[in-house]
């Protein structure tokens, strides 16, 4: 049987994965979590804008998935396929 887009005969390149779409609010650690933890090394009085609540999710969202790529890599390298707290807090 042919394939009717390729014609005379050729091969139909292999379907490529598509690279997952990750959303935004999968990317980044939740706010109010962000938030409750800001509040808790701050003096109860003190006032913390929105930029600052943004940027300090960015900022351990970034963090986080940093330390956990360089544990699985650690996990990879080492033929395993579960990552354990030993992985996250040890040096390289």
């Amino acid at each position: 049987m042919e394939n009717a887009d390729v014609p005379n005969g050729a091969t139909a390149p292999a379907p490529t994965q598509a690279t997952p779409v990750v959303r935004e609010q999968d990317r980044l650690m939740p706010i109010a979590n962000v938030i409750r933890i800001m509040r808790r090394a701050l003096p109860a009085h003190a006032k913390i804008s929105d930029d600052a609540k943004e940027a300090i999710q960015e900022c351990v969202s970034e963090f986080i998935s940093f330390v956990t790529g360089e544990a699985n890599e650690r996990c990879h390298m080492e033929h395993r396929k579960t990552v354990n707290a030993e992985d996250i807090v040890c040096g390289p």
